[in-house]
């Protein structure tokens, strides 16, 4: 073709390029950008300088994880589709990156205002009656909220996508220091009650608990929070009358409640007895309880009575295997107790929670929750119990291979782990999402099916 036809030619390409609504470039065989249409230069230089010659590095970080896929394309060979969330653009993107003959193309398209299709996933997370957000991290942005949550906290998803709790006004600095070196020290936070500032200046006492996963190479929080406002202010009325205690005495098994005053003497106790040796009403914790847990829980009330603010720790009921773990949440009260103040204790039983999750990553905190959920074992056996029977009537091991994709989204990698040929995986994965009719390139269906799996082998279910 004369040079004068093909130079007249990549202008119109590159005219047609430009007129599309989806981000679209190409980087050399060094990773320079060579074209950029307009879409993708509002997407990754918003600046308005020109992209062209510059190493795509510059701009890689406004898609979290386009750098390390591209890499995966380029040394497999192969395209590589996925989603991320932009902080800068507060919307999910839809990725796909492809080896070229000089280099590599990538397109770029809003997902926007998607909603989850499975009804499954929208149990789970979008129903879910509990507030849930998915979370950035470390910038701890909010990258995904359910309606309960926009609920309790009066911002709507709009309003809190691409931005911090901080921002939103939900928390101050001290806070947010302390809930990240909670997350620093035990990689998650447990039912801790903490005060999130509402949108109109209220205030709610919420149950808040996180966990870390990891989901296309990044680090994400997943918090679940539970407005406990009414139920705190209608217990502390019981309490401080000291007469309605046993109305909530029997309605979770496995929990005991103590209130004690400043001398460290039990006046009242109600709940799970068996947790205890000894009748603790009217006797001082050093005299009933283990040396230890006494010790841990006069250091905690003189804690929580000198800052006024509750507190959650947990502990062993002993010192041999067998004893329980317990996870105590304290409150100071505001009435006194014969003239002393006195704060109570909620004692919860972790024993079989911390046994199966041992060593277990943090979904398995989560999943331990589910487990006695009639609609989730429904979902979970409509699920993975679907693909374990196909695995027992072919040997086709998929739950195997499910657990793989979940955990690496290139299938190369999944094969080699498998010691199988990457065709074999390709057949997998289809058969996989056949027979769940979901699309395993969805980042809102691997975090699901992540917690399926987990509920799964949590049963004692197994797929050979």
């Amino acid at each position: 073709m004369p040079k004068a036809k093909r130079q007249a030619a990549d202008t119109r390409l590159a005219r047609l390029l430009d007129g599309l609504v989806d981000g679209f470039l190409t980087l050399d065989g060094q990773g320079r950008v060579t074209f950029m249409n307009k879409a993708a230069r509002a997407m990754l230089a918003p600046e308005g300088d020109d992209p062209t010659g510059r190493h795509f590095s510059a701009f890689a970080a406004a898609i979290p994880g386009l750098e390390e896929q591209a890499r995966l394309a380029a040394d497999g060979g192969a395209a590589v589709q996925f989603d991320a969330f932009s902080a800068r653009l507060a919307a999910w993107l839809e990725v796909v990156v492809s080896p070229a003959e000089d280099g590599l193309t990538a397109t770029f398209r809003k997902i926007g205002e998607r909603k989850l299709t499975e009804d499954r996933l929208k149990m789970i997370f979008t129903n879910n009656p509990h507030g849930m957000a998915l979370l950035s991290w470390p910038e701890a942005a909010f990258a995904e909220v359910n309606e309960a949550w926009q609920r309790a906290t009066g911002y709507s998803r709009a309003e809190a996508l691409g931005k911090t709790g901080l921002e939103l006004g939900l928390w101050d600095e001290t806070l947010r220091d302390e809930l990240r070196r909670a997350l620093a020290a035990d990689g998650c936070i447990r039912e801790r009650v903490v005060p999130v500032r509402v949108k109109g200046g209220g205030t709610l006492l919420a149950l808040l608990s996180v966990d870390f996963i990891e989901l296309l190479g990044r680090r994400f929080l997943v918090a679940s929070s539970l407005d406990i406002s009414e139920r705190a202010r209608a217990e502390e009325l019981a309490k401080e009358q000291f007469g309605l205690l046993e109305d909530f005495s029997g309605a979770e098994a496995g929990v005991a409640t103590l209130i004690v005053d400043e001398a460290g003497s039990i006046v009242r106790f109600f709940g799970e007895r068996s947790m205890f040796a000894a009748d603790l009403e009217g006797a001082s914790m050093h005299t009933v309880l283990p040396p230890p847990v006494a010790a841990e829980l006069v250091a905690a009330m003189a804690a929580m009575l000198a800052a006024n603010a509750p507190r959650t720790t947990e502990c062993r009921l002993g010192e041999d295997e067998a004893a329980r773990t317990v996870r105590v949440t304290g409150a100071p009260m505001t009435r006194r107790y014969r003239g002393k103040r006195t704060v109570s204790f909620r004692i919860q039983d972790i024993t079989a929670e911390k046994a199966a999750c041992r060593g277990d990553d943090s979904l398995c905190q989560v999943a331990f929750q589910l487990l006695k959920d009639k609609n989730m074992q429904r979902v979970v056996r409509d699920t993975i119990g679907s693909l374990a029977a196909h695995d027992r009537r072919r040997d086709n091991k998929l739950v195997a291979t499910l657990e793989r994709i979940i955990e690496d989204d290139n299938l190369r990698i999944v094969a080699e782990k498998l010691c199988i040929r990457h065709n074999t995986a390709i057949q997998r994965k289809k058969r996989i999402e056949q027979l769940l009719g979901l699309s395993l390139d969805s980042f809102e269906t691997k975090a699901m099916v992540s917690l399926y799996l987990k509920i799964w082998r949590l049963s004692g279910q197994d797929e050979s």
